[in-house]
Formats: structure tokens, sequence, C-alpha cells
């Protein structure tokens, strides 16, 4: 049988010795925690556990990352430092904490999650009086219990017109000397465990601390003197605040008409003190969940808790009873401490020693049952952008049919940034495995998007009663409409009206936490500062959500403010970061004679031999370009039909059944001027000869795999030679035209032009000209020889397979002593980046290219050695990849395990429809420098062609064949690439018929006979 899990910040013992309490710190699982060389988080050491080898020790010191079956573990004894690497197997899990709103699932492997609704707990307690009590409070329900300190950090707290959260207390501490003297330190941030180190965040009653004489000298003494012969040594028995450090949030909503000064908009200080304390008031969320649907809580569940801390209880937190005296009567061997044994001092404090979580969890397929966390495991996965839950407002993908952007904010023409759905609705249940949701759609809604905001009119007005089943990819939540449990949320003006709350008065009446989601749409919010507590049920629209990370202090108005998120969002992606494989640099390639070219680590850019090295540096030859042209085509590419338009961006229906799209059956030509073997797709009037690309694995050329052919082992990804057909576009020229101004880097200066520079410029052309990978081609321009555009043909057997990815390179005026600056283009039409390392904002992130910053030295730009070959090679081997799930920071460490083939399946599939439109772009628009080569591969009819739209759909309408075979497709045998969700075949079915009709008006066009 399997063991237990373990996740970061689970609560767990020693199996040796139960009484030895510990939170794990890093777990294989948990990438977030996975930063290089671990020790520099701790002041003191962190040791090898017996039950480590010293290679898994010596590994997790170097990289970061607990190899599977061990992890790291702190003891959370106040009084003990210790850290060490251990095995799983030397541990018992005693709890798991779970915030509310977390996304959880009981097995791993299954495509079902659930949202934590709510949790109650019980604990066991310790005295921390008399020190070293070996008595034992069992089975305390926490709602019989407070913190011992006023606040907590992340307490939400209310002051005048605003809510912030508690970032730091500020306390003072008194000490009992071990001589029975009392003293106040004067520096409480000098006390340390009596096992040393630095000193705690904050010191708890009944802590042990030691100290320098000095800093108890100067203190404020409350009993005794000082006594130089007394060791500085005692127990702490008062934490008193004197003042504490808030991070403010949002502000009361601004009402129309609302009296003069009635709402003073200047933000409260950060540091509020002992003087204004009393007119703070703590948040804390009422104890009972009060009333819920029928169909969400049944009796027995109305009394989860809803607890001060999201967390709950923790283990050695400080705790008191709300009634001792009760207690006293209920629990044997309870009794009340007298102040008059412990100096006036009140010691009837407890330690939290083992605590028990129940939680309430709705499932995907609205089911709702109760289970203990530690049989739950946390969604620890690439964010899932596509799931939803019940009760969750969600928009079509689809926009609606008008754009009114251009009246809405005075311009002259639709706004990009504007968006407008076409439909909106309620999710009713989730069929997870089918990535297939059934959503109750509102009848009239008026929903308005500006970027991720959502404007002032909007409403959802009146909900329908029809519901549809809808694909996951065809809906999405947004930030303006999508609320969660326990979200703590600002009542708007219309729902202030509309609950009839006077707009004036200390009635903190317009801020709560989210304690239901109802199937119509409305939420539940709890306002726990009124007297007395209510409920009120609000719309979306009229809720603002507080970011608890962001900072709406200054000009919130009732609406989420942008202030700062842009930053947060820049670290996340920074954070969000691959490191690049050493063994994609040595890969090697053959030049146009079959010469092996090898570049990797050890050899410079001055090694590589190219044909043209008799050649001066400064001079590059363009004779191997002939057959291309010197300045590209200006026949525009064709457009796709309006008529075709319509069907790919269509009204959302509702499924029978997985669309079955009849695939055609391909018509072999056999003209001699064939010069392979291979055919795609012919048309119902027509046979056209097709000339297909040769394919390599590695360096050898294999054939074209059928790609009706069902194998049991998934083909290695494979690159498309296209050198060897007549009139193909060179990989690489230089034009004699202007670069075009689409070119990202355009507008940035050429640079200077010595000779030095340019010889490195000149010796970079020299290897993209004689040993570029197949599929990839590059254009730069004689005018500017410092840019480049970059085609890229998705590897086969990938998700990027025959797609289309352009980048566009400028060697800067540092170059090459700074490594080229990159731009990827992302054609997804802001529904999501397709590959981790590849940002909808063009970011690449890649350590040749100076965006990330790996600990290996060997992988960061080389002035003498790195080339940009290597970048491309690195593009082509380590980004456009058959699981880029896996390209996400930190998750190279998680290839094979068993709970990330399915999120990994789900990336794919996902991006393999994305990326197909690529595909639809270059149908449609420009992408000037590469035109001739994109017409040549997708759109031209001619014979000799490589037709790849055709392939393309061929290869789309074998993968839907696949996954609508037998009934629905099991998780076992779904890839996300060969066999799909039924969710994700409803886009990539209409993609194939919009290719289809794209198809059949070219082949009556120019290029259709031949």
């Amino acid at each position: 049988m399997l063991g237990p899990v373990f996740c970061a910040d689970d609560a767990c013992a020693l199996k040796a010795d139960p009484s030895q309490l510990l939170v794990i710190d890093r777990s294989p699982a948990a990438v977030h925690t996975h930063e290089p060389s671990p020790q520099r988080d701790y002041q003191h050491s962190l040791r090898r556990d017996p039950s480590v080898s010293e290679h898994d020790y010596e590994s997790l010191m170097r990289t970061g990352v607990p190899p599977r079956g061990t992890v790291v573990v702190s003891w959370i004894d106040p009084n003990k430092r210790d850290t060490a690497h251990i095995a799983e197997s030397a541990l018992i899990l005693i709890d798991r904490p779970l915030v509310l709103g977390d996304i959880v699932k009981k097995d791993p492997q299954s495509p079902l999650s659930g949202a934590v609704m709510g949790f109650r707990q019980r604990c066991d307690l310790k005295p921390v009086w008399p020190l070293n009590s070996d008595r034992r409070v069992r089975d305390v329900p926490i709602e019989e219990l407070e913190s011992a300190h006023d606040f907590l950090y992340d307490d939400m707290v209310v002051y005048g017109n605003w809510v912030g959260a508690v970032t730091n207390s500020h306390d003072e501490v008194t000490v009992m000397l071990d001589n029975n003297t009392v003293v106040v330190p004067e520096k409480p941030q000098d006390l340390q465990p009596p096992s040393g180190g630095l000193s705690r965040e904050r010191e708890d009653v009944g802590n042990r601390i030691k100290t320098v004489k000095g800093n108890l000298r100067r203190g404020r003494w409350i009993f005794g003197a000082f006594n130089p012969n007394v060791e500085p040594v005692g127990t702490v028995v008062q934490s008193r605040v004197l003042g504490i450090t808030v991070h403010w949030l949002a502000t009361r909503p601004l009402l129309a008409n609302a009296i003069p000064g009635a709402f003073p908009e200047s933000v409260p200080p950060d540091y509020l003190d002992t003087d204004v304390l009393e007119n703070v008031k703590l948040y804390i969320p009422q104890k009972k969940a009060g009333n819920r649907p029928a169909d969400w809580w049944s009796d027995s569940l109305r009394t989860m808790q809803l607890p001060r801390s999201a967390y709950g209880v923790s283990l050695e937190m400080r705790m008191k009873f709300v009634n001792l005296d009760e207690a006293c009567q209920k629990y044997p061997g309870l009794s009340r401490i007298p102040r008059a044994s412990t100096m006036g001092f009140d010691m009837n404090v407890f330690s939290v020693q083992s605590t028990r979580t129940e939680v309430l969890v709705q499932w995907q397929d609205r089911t709702v049952t109760v289970e203990r966390a530690m049989d739950l495991i946390p969604e620890q996965t690439v964010d899932d952008d596509h799931a939803v839950w019940p009760g969750e407002v969600v928009c079509t993908v689809e926009q609606a049919s008008r754009n009114v952007a251009s009246f809405a904010f005075g311009g002259d023409g639709p706004d990009a940034a504007y968006f407008e759905p076409s439909k909106v609705g309620v999710v009713q249940s989730v069929a997870g495995a089918d990535r297939i949701a059934r959503v109750r759609w509102f009848t009239k809604p008026t929903v308005r998007f500006y970027e991720d905001d959502l404007l002032p009119d909007s409403h959802l007005g009146e909900l329908g009663d029809a519901v549809e089943e809808v694909s996951l990819y065809d809906i999405q939540t947004t930030r303006g409409l999508t609320v969660h449990m326990g979200d703590r949320v600002v009542l708007g003006e219309s729902a202030l009206k509309q609950h009839n709350f006077p707009i004036a008065g200390d009635d903190i009446n317009w801020f709560g936490d989210v304690v239901a989601l109802d199937l119509d749409g409305q939420v539940t919010v709890q306002l726990g500062l009124m007297e007395p507590v209510r409920e009120v049920k609000c719309m979306p629209e009229q809720l603002t959500v507080i970011d608890e990370g962001g900072d709406m202090a200054g000009d919130f108005d009732g609406s989420d403010s942008e202030d700062g998120l842009d930053d947060e969002l820049d670290e996340e992606l920074d954070e969000a970061m691959i490191d690049i494989d050493d063994e994609v640099l040595e890969q090697w390639y053959e030049d146009e004679e079959g010469h092996r070219l090898e570049h990797n680590e050890e050899s410079a850019s001055e090694d590589w031999s190219t044909e043209d090295d008799n050649l001066d540096d400064g001079d590059v030859d363009e004779s191997s370009n002939k057959g291309t042209p010197q300045s590209e085509a200006d026949t525009p590419v064709t457009d796709i039909k309006d008529s075709s338009n319509a069907s790919l961006h269509g009204e959302i229906k509702r499924p029978a059944n997985t669309p079955k799209i009849s695939k055609q059956e391909p018509t072999r030509d056999n003209s001699k001027d064939s010069q392979l073997e291979l055919a795609v797709l012919a048309h119902a009037d027509t046979s056209p000869s097709t000339i297909l690309p040769s394919v390599s694995s590695n360096s050898h050329t294999a054939s074209v795999p059928n790609a009706n052919t069902d194998s049991t082992t998934t083909p290695e990804p494979r690159t498309l030679s296209f050198k060897d057909i007549t009139d193909a576009p060179s990989p690489f020229a230089v034009l004699d035209s202007e670069p075009p101004s689409s070119h990202y880097y355009f507008s940035r200066p050429a640079g200077d032009a010595s000779p030095t520079r340019m010889r490195r410029i000149a010796k970079e052309h020299k290897i993209l000209r004689n040993a570029l990978p197949d599929g990839v081609y590059v254009r730069s321009w004689e005018t500017r020889m410092d840019l480049l555009r970059i085609l890229i043909v998705g590897p086969l057997d990938t998700p990027y397979e025959l797609a289309p990815f352009v980048v566009d390179m400028h060697m800067g005026a540092s170059f090459p002593n700074s490594p080229p600056e990159a731009f990827f283009h992302s054609w997804t039409g802001g529904r999501g980046a397709v590959n981790p390392n590849l940002y909808e904002d063009g970011k690449i992130c890649l350590s040749l290219l100076g965006t990330w910053h790996s600990d290996d030295k060997g992988e960061a730009w080389s002035p003498a050695k790195s080339t940009v070959l290597q970048i491309l090679v690195s593009l082509l081997g380590l980004v456009l990849v058959r699981e880029p799930y896996y390209n996400e920071a930190g998750y190279q460490v998680r290839i094979g395990a068993p709970d990330t083939r399915l999120p990994s399946a789900l990336y794919s599939e996902r991006t393999y429809f994305a990326s197909r439109r690529f595909i639809t772009h270059v149908l449609s628009q420009q992408v000037p420098g590469v035109n001739d080569i994109i017409r040549w591969l997708y759109v031209d009819r001619h014979e000799g062609c490589p037709r790849l739209v055709d392939w393309a759909v061929e290869r789309a309408n074998a993968i839907l064949e696949r996954s609508n075979g037998d009934g629905a497709v099991s998780e076992e045998k779904r890839d996300g690439l060969h066999r799909i969700s039924r969710g994700a075949a409803i886009p990539l079915g209409r993609w194939v018929k919009e290719m289809e009709n794209w198809i059949k008006g070219e082949a009556k066009g120019e290029g259709g006979q031949t």
C-alpha cells in the first residue's frame, strides 16, 4: 500500500518520537519551494537525517529539489532550531492546512477536482505553564478558542472607511527570569531562543528566551532589579501590542450624492499605535456558516467553520479558551491557573500540539462531501486557465457581433482592448474528464470589459432556464465577474441600495466574506462586522474582490485598481522560466554535402567551419541564395473567406457528442515530378500532386507516418526538411529591401559599424546560412544586418506541429558582449500562452538570451562561444517540445511523476489547438519578410508546394477520429496530442471545418489546378 503524499506546509511528526512536531518546508511536488542552494533559507544548518543517502542530500543542496521520497522539514518547537533533509518513510502525517477556496483532489490522477467551501477543526492542547507540563487537553473544537494575540499576521482590520491586512505587530514583551524577577527588555528584537540563532519573528507567552545582560539592565523592571549574577534566561509571560503595521487594500465605495466629507479619501497611516488601536475593528468571520441552499448544506454541515485565519489553527499556535470556566467543567484535569501564582500574569495559555481538520468540498460534478484534509491533495500544478466550478460566472471566448468600443471610449474605431462576450452564464456542473461544463445562460446580459476591468454599466440581468453543454475551451472566467469562496469583497453602491443599507454611519455594511456561490449566479456575502451579523445576496458585478496581495490604496473607487498588479505580474513572469539543458546545445547537423557540423559548449564560434571560411569575416557571400528572391513577393497572402470565419467563431451549440469530422481519403499522385513518396489530402474535385518534405528525427531521414497510425509508442518529435524540394525557399537569405516596420526592433538603432562587430554579425550570418536546423528560416536585410526575422515550422508529434512561429531578433550595440534581443509573435488572440517560455507579450525565457538566470554558468550567453544558432536550436529542441507542460519553471523534476500525467496531457491538448490559430493567422495576415516562405509552405496550390494546411487538417482529423473512436477516451490513453478530450475536440473540429472550407476555396482559385 502506498504511503501518504507529503506536501509543503503539512504538519507531521517523527515516527520514532511523535512528540517531535515538524512542518514540511520542501517536497518534490511543491515546485514553488525548489529554489537552489536551500541552505540560504536558514541561519542554522540544514542537516542530513540518517534516513537520507549522502547522494540525495548532495543533490538537494545543489539543486534545491528534494529527491522523490524525501522532504525538508523544520522543527516547530519555538525553543529549538533544527531543519533536516529526511525520508518520508520516517514521518507521520498529522494534518494538512487547506485554505478556503483551495482546489483539491482525492486522486492526483483523476480529472475531478473540488473547491474547499468550509472546514471544521479540532485540536489537542498543551498548557505552556508550568514549564515542561505533560498534561493535554484533547479534542477541543476551535470555536471554543481564540488567539492569545490581539492581532495576527494577515488579520483583516477596518479603520475608518478603510480595510487592510496586518503585516506586522510591534509588541512589548515581558519576561520572568528564572529567579522570579520580571522585566520588560529594552529591545525585544534581541531576544533569542535558548538554542541560539536569530530572534523569532514574534514572541509568544510560554517561550523560553535568552538575551544579553545589557538588554535586561536597560529594561523596565516590574518585580525585582537587575542582578549581574543571574543568567539572562527566562520565560515570556506577556506580549502586549504597542502598534500594528497595516497594508491598506480598499476603501468604502464612494457613493453618488453622498454628504460632502462623509467618506474621507485619505489613506490611513501604515502604522497604528495604541492611541488609535481602540478604534480598529478586527474582522473575525462568524463561527457558523449560516443557512445555505439545501442541495449544498445539510443540517449537520451548517457548523462548518469559517475561522479567523484561513488556515484555522496550526501547530504551536498559542490559544486561550473563550470561556475558561466552562472549559474547566468540560475537560477533565483542566483548571484555571490563578494570577497570584504567576506574579499577576495570565498564564492560562495553551500550545496547539495536533490538529484534525475536516473540509467541506464541492466537486466539479456538483456533489458535496466532507473529507479529512489529510486525505485530499492540493493542486500543485500549473494553473489550469480553463478550469471552472459550479456557481462561477463565465463568459464565452467568442465576442458579441457588435463592437461599440468606438463610442464607449470616444475613439474612431474598434479598440482591441475592448471585449464584449457573446454569452454570459453560470456554471451548473463540470464533467472534468470530458472537459465539458453545463452552463445556464443569462438572457440579455450587458457585460463589457476593457482589458481585464469590468465596465461600470455592466449587469447580468435575468437568468434563463435552458442549460447547455459547452467545451471548457470555449468559456473563460474573468477578473471582473469571477468570485470564489472565501474571497474578501467590498459591496458596490448598487448592492448597498438594494439592501437598504444607510450610506452614512459607523455600520460596516460594505465589507465581508463570500460564504456561498449559488447556482443562479448570486453570491452570498457575510457581513461579519455588522451588528447583528448579516448575510446578503449580491450579483458578482455588484462586488469588488479585494486583492490581498495588491494595493488599492489611494485610488480605490469601488472597482479593481491595477496599480501594483503589473509589477507583481512581471515578478511572476520572471519566475516562470526554465533551465536550459546543455545536451541540446551539443546536437549536430549536416551541411549540404553531408559533413557533420558540431556545436557544443567546448567549441567557440570561431571553431565553426563553413564553406565560406576562406572569405573575409566582414563579407557575406549571398551566392548560396540563388533561386530565392532578394525581396519578398508583393502578392498578399489570401484572406480567409468570411463564411469560414463564421464557422470558426460560430455560436456555441449543445453537442450531443464529440463532433465527427468525415475525413476525405487522400489520393496519391505518381507523377515523376514528385521528389518524395508522400501525399496528403486530395479534394473532392481535384487530385493535385503534393510534394512533402522529408522528416528528420535527430540526423536520420525517416518516412512520414500515416496520420491514422495508432502506435502503442509515441513517436519522437521530428523536424521537417524542405531543402531538397525544387524551388524551395532558401533557409537563409539577406534581402535587398528595407526591413518591415512590423519588425519588433525596427526602431532600434543599428549600433556602431565597427569592423569587429560587423565581422561577428557576418560570421553569425555564415553559420546560419550553412547550419540551420530543418524547418527553420531566417531573413535579414542588407541595410540592417543586425535584424533577423525567424520562421520556425513546428516539429511533428508535438503540440506545435506544422504551425508557423515567428521570432524577431536584434543583435544590438552591445552584441556579442550581450546576447541578442528576441521577441516572439504570439497569435493566440489573448487566450493564453502556447508555452511557459513563450509569453503573450513576446518575452522568450532562455538562459542564452539572459532572460533566465540559471545557476549553471555554462548555460548563459558567452561572447566567445555562444551563437544565434544555439538560440534557435534551443527554441526548437527545448521549447517546441512534445510535453511543454514540463517547461514550466521547476517542473522538469516532475517528469514521469504519476500525478503530472493528466495535467501534462491537458496542457498539450489546449496548446495543440491554440497553435492551430497560428496557421489561421498567416492565412489572413501579412508577415513581411517571410511572406514568400509562408505562401510557399501553406498557401500555394501549385505542384511541388508542401501544402502544410492540407497536412495539418489530415493530422487533426486523425486525432479527432482516434478521440471519437469507441466511446470516451480513457485517461490512460489520452496524451493531449494523439488523443484528446471531448471538450478539446469541439474547437478543433471547428478549426478543421474552417480549414476545409479554405482549402476548397483555394482549390477553385489560382493554385487549385495543377
